[in-house]
């Protein structure tokens, strides 16, 4: 399977892709189906019940904040200048903290309840053991930094009913990673020679009184 690699210029499709391919790739796709989204279940073009357990991850929440240096003019993080055309380049970088809840469905005709059990401890060996986040941050590290799990906790089992039928399902659950990304702006006309006025001249004549 290929495996997206995290893109700081874009840092959210490639957060979603990247997370997507790298959990299908550890799971058996014949018995688990993988979506990044909350699934809607109740379509016209839905099968209830499903031959696979499905796990859902949905973002719920993005916490940024914006990195650069204080005594900046524009706030950026470099300014990148070009000698081909005398512009100044600001890029601009920012921390995000992208929050998934993360969701478990399955049906007797996929295995029941002893099938959410395993796609729960499916997902701590994937997600929840210290080793994961280094794990992930490497399998999508593309040379510009990658995607690190921050946590992966909690789980609630309920049973409902989707069309009349049984669903056993994995709520309250969130997966935590966190990611950097980096932004350009449009270019600024940078500022060339600084000439002096030959005729300029200083007087010192006078003595500067302070107040």
């Amino acid at each position: 399977m290929t495996q997206t690699l995290f893109s700081p210029d874009r840092w959210l499709e490639t957060t979603v892709r990247g997370i997507k391919d790298y959990v299908r790739d550890r799971v058996n796709t014949n018995i688990y189906d993988v979506v990044m989204e909350y699934p809607d279940l109740l379509s016209a073009e839905s099968t209830v019940p499903h031959g696979k357990t499905m796990i859902h991850f949905e973002i719920d929440m993005i916490d940024t904040e914006q990195l650069g240096f204080s005594g900046a003019f524009d706030g950026a993080w470099v300014h990148e200048y070009s000698v081909d055309t005398g512009d100044v380049t600001p890029k601009y970088a920012a921390r995000h903290l992208v929050n998934f809840d993360v969701g478990i469905w399955s049906w007797d005709r996929s295995g029941g309840i002893t099938a959410r059990l395993r796609a729960r401890q499916l997902l701590h060996t994937i997600l929840g053991l210290p080793q994961s986040g280094v794990s992930l941050r490497d399998a999508t590290d593309g040379g510009d930094g990658g995607i690190q799990v921050m946590s992966f906790t909690g789980g609630r089992f309920i049973t409902d009913r989707i069309n009349d039928v049984p669903t056993y399902r994995m709520v309250d659950s969130n997966l935590n990673v966190l990611v950097f990304s980096r932004a350009t702006d449009i270019d600024i006309p940078a500022i060339g020679d600084i000439y002096i006025l030959p005729e300029l001249t200083i007087d010192d004549s006078v003595p500067i009184e302070f107040p």
